[in-house]
């Protein structure tokens, strides 16, 4: 049976989209799919050949290159219009000369456009307008949703999108002129409004809406929009109303109408601020306001948040959507620029255009109009007024019933019965997306709405820029380094006309200087990141204002019990003043506040934090970076033995939580030479680093540390030989076992002239594991059998534990299995008994690889998984690693191919995160061993060779590996490729770098 044509409908008018029953595609690979999906559609008669769409779209590359990516673009529209189950060929017609769509398989909305505009015209011009050319002309204006391709600038594009505004626009004439000669003056307005939204600065169309805003007896709308057009028309053009405009406002001030109808008067409210950019995102935030004066009955909804996070551009847009709810009656006020409350009712009189009254107070006139039907009042900017302003919005809710209240402002009223919305920025890139495929993160990055608008406001000022896979890290990264604030993301995409992506990262270090814009239409406070976050800073009482710059000295966070006690002054130090003042910082927008783990966590915007340490003073400054770094000392150090036992799991989420606090304070210390403090701390985290696989950060400091010289005093001796300890510990995490070694031995020198039995136990454990990856077997076991009895000797149960677990490993080594086994589970007890499980875990991994290599699988998969979900628990990311890998390696054994692979790929994941050349070159080996088990031996090949490399450079043992199955799939690829192919095979995979073997290895299993 054939499989059915896929149809797919492609709206190109406000939007690039195609619909297919409940398929959307809105998301494309890259903008020039999108724009050839465009081309293809709009023109559907003719199939198109290649060499014209790659002039067309890649005019500047060469034709080869053109070709290859026409290809991948076609191919990549094939995946997402033929889905799995469709016909084949049944949308996308393409050979070697040419490229089309099937016409029978789609629709677009432009088609339709056109074809209802040609019906509405058919037929006599001069007679009135039947019902079907009616019928047909409402239709072709609800089909125009907007620009054709916004934000596309071929060429093409820009013909044709003018070519279908100049039929829109006569469209939109033809049903105002009807429904205005019936008196039907709400459509009429709808219809002069939608012409004036498709082309905002033609005089013609302002003209239009004044006219009928005059008929229809709201002349006071008819001024406001008469200041509109002549605001934008200066601001756009140069230019001013011309005298017939003029003439007609006269008239319409006059009671004079140019239209001799006299129909029933109507109220409408002001008209909302003209929008000249795309707007992105806050779907969630719109609907909730809509829900909260909807159906959920609120009067009063503040909109709260940080300044630039785009609270007044997100009070337009929902006050439009609210404008059907309230019957137009929409009011706007801006507030920005009042400096007393109490003018607050004479602004409200001049929006409302209420006649003077010598009797009546401004604010009961205000209320007695707004009272007259179901109104939505907006006061945008309201927060330098507040305490003022509060009991003016309490009386207007009291004296108009019918009346809603939206504010925008960087802190609530806290009025009975207000309903607050945080107003957070928009969502940014995280670092997940850097291991996605290109084109998938490309495809992710733009979904993003941080990223769209950048990409948006970057087109504005330079057409031609697009997100691309040479620009999308930096375009992602500039995102999140601004926290996505839409403020910051506006003025740093307006420099894309001098500056590339990689270019603003690199001035983001000075992000202040970066972030200014040259437009001369938006207020002061907005025209500078530095200028919109000292406008909040200056409304902050002076004590608060020294609070707030003191939190930044924290990075990632902190909780009450760190604020109170590094920034807390003077004689009030209770945590119930510290809170009071973290909650006024909260309430205007400066801080956020989150649940984790059973306590609050607060946090600011790294834009927010940077500003704030720009107000920091000398006197400020080295005290309170003293009190941070001590503060996390004695936290590091607390921290250090419940790592080991029952309470690991709390410790490390805890560590986890402060990790940017506790690098910045090691980093100060290191800064200002403390090496005495600085050594107490790293060796305290020395646990959570390797735990948590962070070993390239505790090598860096580390050897930074070792390098400075620790003033003399009884316990340096002592300290000197752990921290040797924790850095030959980094060294050999990191495979460098050379170093490692070295660093080892000058430990145990060390530990030996404290006579410290434990430690000496310590580094004899790290040299016999190390021995063991050379595969010098028995020098491993006497140096781990010292190891122990050193421990068992000095009463530490935990090294000795420890070093029971190596033999064990070492017997697995030399494949013997059953004292493996034997001592591993001793282990396994051992760890339980002391409470560590992340240990115990370790146990059950190794057992899970004796049963492996005992032939029984199921028992080893259980044992592995076991042991995986306790790492992952204590996020234990080099031994989820290790257990991952071994995963992939028994379903390889078992033929589970696509469950091999899948753990494979975690395991080259995480390997990649903490830096582990180990793993990962195990990790290539079996994804070698996987693929030609696929039947792909050239790459397997590759990858095998290149693993071979790695593990000599490395100066590894891939023991007890089956060198059985590296001779078997290399036969295997011999018999297939031939001598000389496999040979050029192995050539080529052994002089792959580390990285790029990596990289090949990833690509595979993409």
């Amino acid at each position: 049976m054939e499989s059915p044509r896929a149809h797919w409908k492609f709206e190109l008018l406000g939007a690039m989209r195609g619909r297919s029953g409940d398929l959307v595609l809105e998301r494309f690979q890259t903008q020039k799919t999108a724009s050839l999906l465009a081309y293809l559609a709009y023109f559907p008669i003719q199939r198109h050949t290649r060499e014209a769409l790659i002039d067309l779209l890649w005019p500047d590359a060469d034709l080869d290159a053109g070709r290859n990516r026409l290809s991948q673009a076609v191919g990549w529209l094939r995946t997402q219009l033929e889905p799995s189950g469709t016909l084949r060929g049944g949308v996308i017609l393409s050979d070697r000369q040419s490229v089309g769509l099937d016409s029978l398989s789609f629709t677009t909305d432009v088609g339709e456009f056109e074809k209802a505009v040609r019906n509405g015209q058919s037929g006599d011009a001069v007679t009135s307008m039947d019902d079907a050319r009616l019928e047909a002309l409402q239709n072709a204006a609800a089909l125009y949703h907007g620009d054709l391709l916004p934000g596309y600038y071929d060429d093409w594009v820009l013909t044709e999108r003018e070519r279908l505004l100049g039929l829109y626009l006569p469209v939109l004439r033809r049903l105002i002129d009807h429904h205005e000669k019936r008196h039907e003056w709400e459509s009429a307005l709808d219809y002069a409004r939608r012409a004036l939204a498709a082309d905002p600065i033609a005089e013609e169309l302002h003209c239009n809406l004044i006219r009928l805003l005059g008929a229809s007896g709201q002349p006071a709308a008819a001024v406001r929009q008469f200041k509109e057009m002549e605001r934008l028309l200066a601001k756009e053009l140069g230019d001013e109303p011309s005298p017939a405009a003029r003439e007609m406002m006269a008239r319409i001030r006059q009671n004079s109408s140019p239209n001799s109808a006299s129909p029933a008067p109507m109220r409408a409210g002001s008209a909302l601020p003209m929008q000249m950019t795309r707007f992105f995102g806050r779907e969630l935030e719109i609907a909730q306001v809509q829900g909260l004066i909807e159906t959920g009955g609120a009067r009063l909804v503040t909109l709260a948040g940080m300044g630039g996070a785009g609270k007044t551009r997100l009070a337009i847009e929902t006050a439009a959507r609210l404008r059907p709810h309230f019957q137009d009656a929409v009011f706007f006020a801006p507030l920005a620029d009042l400096s007393d409350a109490r003018l607050i009712p004479g602004v409200l009189t001049d929006l409302l255009m209420l006649p003077p009254s010598g009797d009546a107070a401004p604010l009961e006139r205000v209320a007695a109009a707004l009272a007259a039907q179901p109104s939505l009042l907006v006061l945008d900017n309201l927060e330098h007024l507040i305490d003022e302003a509060t009991p003016i919005v309490r009386s207007l809710l009291e004296r108009a019933p019918s009346l809603t209240i939206l504010i925008t402002s960087r802190q609530r009223l806290n009025l009975n019965g207000e309903r607050e919305i945080d107003i957070p920025p928009l969502d940014a890139p995280t670092e997940e997306l850097s291991f996605a495929p290109q084109g998938a993160a490309l495809e992710q990055l733009m979904r993003i709405d941080s990223v769209r608008l950048f990409v948006d406001r970057a087109q504005a000022v330079r057409p031609s820029f697009a997100l691309t896979p040479q620009n999308a890290s930096d375009v992602a990264r500039l995102c999140a380094r601004l926290d996505g604030l839409p403020l910051a993301i506006e003025l740093c995409a307006a420099w894309a006309q001098t500056l590339t992506p990689t270019q603003m990262v690199a001035h983001l270090n000075r992000r202040f200087d970066l972030l200014v814009s040259r437009r001369t239409d938006i207020a002061a406070r907005h025209r500078t990141l530095r200028a919109t976050l000292e406008y909040s800073f200056l409304l902050l009482s002076p004590d608060l204002q020294a609070f707030f710059v003191r939190l930044s000295v924290f990075r990632g966070g902190w909780t009450l019990e760190s604020a109170t006690a590094i920034c807390r002054e003077g004689s009030d130090l209770s945590p119930l003043s510290t809170l009071e003042a973290i909650t006024e910082l909260h309430e205007r927008s400066l801080v956020t506040a989150e649940e984790a783990a059973g306590e609050m966590r607060y946090r600011m915007l790294e834009t927010l934090r940077e500003f704030a340490v720009e107000q920091w003073t000398l006197a400020v400054e080295e005290p309170l970076q003293k009190r941070h770094a001590e503060f996390f000392l004695a936290l590091a150090e607390q921290a250090g033995p419940p790592m080991a036992s029952l309470d690991q799991t709390a410790w490390f989420a805890r560590l986890d939580a402060e990790h940017d606090n506790l690098r910045a304070a090691l980093d100060w210390l290191i800064a200002r030479r403390e090496g005495k403090k600085g050594l107490r701390m790293a060796v305290a985290l020395s646990i959570f680093w390797e735990m948590r696989g962070y070993l390239r950060e505790a090598q860096q400091r580390l050897e930074l540390l070792l390098s400075l010289n620790v003033d003399p005093s009884e316990d340096s001796p002592r300290l000197r030989a752990r921290a040797l300890h924790a850095y030959a510990n980094a060294l050999h995490g990191l495979t460098d076992l050379t170093q490692a070694e070295s660093y080892a031995n000058e430990a145990l020198t060390a530990w030996r002239a404290l006579g410290d039995a434990s430690g000496m136990a310590a580094s004899l454990e790290m040299l016999g594991e190390i021995a063991m990856m050379h595969e010098d077997y028995e020098p491993a076991v006497r140096l781990l059998e010292e190891a122990r009895s050193l421990a068992l000797g000095a009463g530490d149960e935990a090294m000795s534990a420890s070093a029971v677990h190596s033999l064990g490993r070492i017997a697995l080594a030399r494949e013997r299995w059953s004292e493996a086994w034997d001592a591993l589970s001793e282990s396994l007890r051992l760890h339980r008994m002391l409470g560590n499980q992340n240990k115990a875990a370790a146990a059950l991994n190794n057992l899970g690889l004796v049963a492996r290599y005992r032939g029984d699988l199921e028992a080893a998969r259980d044992l592995l998984h076991q042991a995986l979900s306790e790492h992952q628990k204590l996020g234990d990311r080099h031994r989820m690693a290790i257990s991952q890998l071994n995963i992939g390696t028994v379903n390889l054994i078992d033929h589970r191919y696509a469950d091999s692979r899948s753990a494979l790929a975690q395991a080259m994941k995480l390997s990649v995160e903490i830096d582990d050349r180990r793993v990962q070159a195990w990790c290539v080996k079996e994804l070698g061993h996987l693929t030609c088990a696929e039947g792909h031996f050239e790459p397997g090949v590759r990858l095998l060779s290149a693993s071979e490399s790695l593990r000599t450079t490395l100066g590894i043992s891939f023991s007890p590996a089956d060198p059985e199955q590296l001779a078997a799939d290399t036969a295997r690829a011999k018999a297939a490729l031939g001598d000389a192919t496999f040979a050029a095979a192995w050539a080529a995979g052994g002089a792959l770098s580390a990285s790029d073997a990596v990289k090949e290895s990833q690509e595979r299993r993409a």
